[in-house]
């Protein structure tokens, strides 16, 4: 059994790019798998690392028998894909590590992350600690710093995984061949054109289609916001560690 687990915030892009790797069509994709766990993390919770086969018959058990039913034979292809949203990198995902497994971590460039989060009002999430929205966006942030630092090698909390950078992978197909040929795979390019049901869709124009201007729009999020919500990411952008990681990450001034 292969397990396949991607890491990044809500919001990142996790959804498109699952599809796109082709992972999701290859056996059973479970969707932000461990979410009321982490809740009850982010509530102060003090929890051992989740056992994986309990925690996979666990997410199983609450789908419909009908979505059961189809979801039985792609357990028997050999690979599960498991999609971890906000999950605390410190923090050991399972008890026991399965014997294979890829680690992938998407990270979404934080203006356009936060302005997505901000829109959505992620603070009103049914788990969220946050007693206020400038406090949900300052976790938020610390997160992104979490994740940022990961991807540029100076924690080893995912030792070994394939990094992708979503704004550029969004952008760029020379960048996306590069990953494919890393991974493996044959990937579904038509997968950039789809909106995928998880997560409610875009947080700016929910399932409507794309439209032709799709990747510009998707890179512009922080100018679609109104004042007052761009005055809640500011202190935030402000950041010089921010600054300095989003310089590192994109080669470019902030």
């Amino acid at each position: 059994m292969i397990v396949t687990s991607f890491h990044g915030m809500s919001r990142s892009g996790n959804h498109v790019i699952i599809h796109w790797t082709g992972y999701s069509r290859q056996g059973l994709y479970l969707n932000d798998m461990l979410r009321r766990r982490r809740y009850a993390l982010e509530r102060g919770a003090d929890l051992p690392p989740a056992r994986f086969t309990p925690s996979v018959l666990q997410a199983l058990s609450r789908r419909s028998l009908r979505k059961l039913f189809l979801d039985l034979p792609r357990l028997a292809r050999g690979r599960i894909v498991v999609s971890l949203e906000d999950w605390p990198l410190d923090r050991p995902v399972f008890a026991t590590r399965p014997r294979r497994q890829h680690e992938i971590l998407i990270l979404r460039d934080a203006p356009c992350l936060l302005a997505s989060r901000v829109r959505a009002r992620m603070w009103d999430a049914g788990g969220s600690a946050a007693r206020s929205p400038s406090e949900a966006v300052a976790q938020w942030a610390a997160r992104w710093k979490q994740h940022a630092r990961e991807f540029l090698g100076e924690t080893r909390h995912l030792p070994g995984h394939c990094g992708i950078l979503y704004d550029r992978w969004i952008a760029d197909p020379a960048y996306r061949a590069a990953l494919a040929e890393r991974l493996g795979i044959v990937p579904d390019e038509a997968a950039l054109s789809i909106v995928p049901p998880q997560g409610g869709g875009s947080s700016f124009e929910g399932m409507a289609p794309l439209g032709a201007d799709a990747v510009t729009r998707r890179l512009s999020r922080f100018d679609m916001l109104s004042e007052e919500e761009k005055a809640l990411c500011a202190p935030v952008l402000a950041d010089p560690e921010i600054a300095a990681l989003r310089t590192r990450l994109f080669h470019r001034a902030p």
